[in-house]
C-alpha cells in the first residue's frame, strides 16, 4: 500500500497543473472612481488614489477578486470638500472600504456581472458589478461599473441648506494590466 501510494505521487508530480494566473494593475494607467449626483443639478467625481487589488483569472474571466482601498485616498479635487466627504464616512472609526468577489455570472445584456460584498462604514452589502475586458493599444484593461445606494451603509443623506447628494453612487473602473502566471 505505502508503495502503491509512493508510485502514485511520482506519477502526479509528473502531471503539470495549471498554474493560477493573476491579472496584475498598472495603477499609473488605471482608473477608479465614483460619480457624484447632487441637487441643484450639481456633479463631481470623486477619484480612488491608491488601493490594492488582487485578481485571478482562469480564462481571462475572474475566479476570485479582493479591492481594498483607505477613504483618505477618495479625492474629488477640492480639499474642503473632501474633509466633509471624509467627516461624513467617519473615517476616523471607518478607515477602510474592501470589495470581495463571490461570483461570476453571465448578465443579460450578454456580458459578465460580479456578485460581491462591499464592506464599508462597518457594514457589508452585496453589490453588483458589470464588466468586460477590453484591449486597448496593446493592453488589457479590466472595465466595469456598478450602481450603489449609499444608504445601505448606515450614511446618513448629506445636505446643506439647498443642497442634497443623492444616495445613489456611480461606481466606474478601468484596471489596465496584464495576465501573468
Amino acid at each position: 500500500m505505502i508503495r502503491l501510494l509512493s508510485v502514485s505521487l511520482v506519477l502526479l508530480m509528473g502531471v503539470p497543473f495549471a498554474a493560477a494566473e493573476r491579472f496584475v494593475v498598472e495603477k499609473s494607467h488605471s482608473f477608479v472612481g465614483v460619480e457624484v449626483h447632487a441637487s441643484p443639478p450639481h456633479h463631481f467625481t470623486v477619484e480612488v488614489t491608491d488601493y490594492e487589488a488582487e485578481i485571478e483569472v482562469e480564462d481571462q474571466e475572474p475566479r476570485s477578486a479582493r479591492f481594498d482601498f483607505h477613504f483618505a485616498d477618495l479625492k474629488s479635487g477640492n480639499g474642503r470638500r473632501d474633509r466633509k466627504m471624509q467627516h461624513w464616512m467617519e473615517t476616523d472609526t471607518y478607515p477602510d472600504g474592501r470589495f470581495e468577489l463571490e461570483r461570476v455570472e453571465n448578465s443579460p445584456e450578454g456580458g459578465l456581472r460580479g456578485i460581491g460584498l462591499l464592506y464599508m462604514h462597518g457594514v457589508s452589502q452585496p453589490v453588483v458589478v458589470d464588466f468586460a475586458w477590453e484591449e486597448r493599444a496593446g493592453e488589457l484593461h479590466f472595465v466595469g461599473e456598478s450602481q450603489i445606494n449609499y444608504s445601505g451603509w448606515n450614511l446618513g443623506t448629506i445636505s446643506l441648506l439647498f443642497f442634497k447628494v443623492s444616495p445613489e453612487l456611480h461606481v466606474r473602473f478601468d484596471l489596465a494590466g496584464r495576465i501573468v502566471q
